[in-house]
């Protein structure tokens, strides 16, 4: 064991990062019947984008999933969910789902 007043040995050392390691971002689905897609995003989430992943992925999870329309769809308040494109788009697919 080493105290403080020795050197430290640099084979017992292994660099970290902190932070900025990088990082992953992912949207996806699941319910209480069935786990839906998982779909990473290359990019920052727009509302543009958020209305592309409903209508590719959501829409089609929720039409066969819940097909007898007792699925209901819930989300936080983040930017791209609460953009005024994608309320539109959740206020005329709602009977869909």
């Amino acid at each position: 064991m080493e105290t403080t007043h020795e050197p430290m040995d640099p084979t017992c050392q292994q660099g970290t990062v902190q932070a900025g390691g990088g990082s992953v971002i992912v949207w996806g689905v699941c319910s209480w019947r069935n786990m839906g897609p998982l779909i990473r995003l290359d990019t920052t989430l727009t509302g543009d984008r958020y209305v592309s992943i409903l209508s590719d992925h959501l829409h089609p999870f929720m039409t066969i999933v819940h097909s007898d329309g007792l699925g209901q769809f819930q989300q936080d308040n983040a930017t791209p969910h609460a953009s005024r494109i994608a309320i539109k788009w959740l206020q005329e697919h709602s009977s869909d789902f």
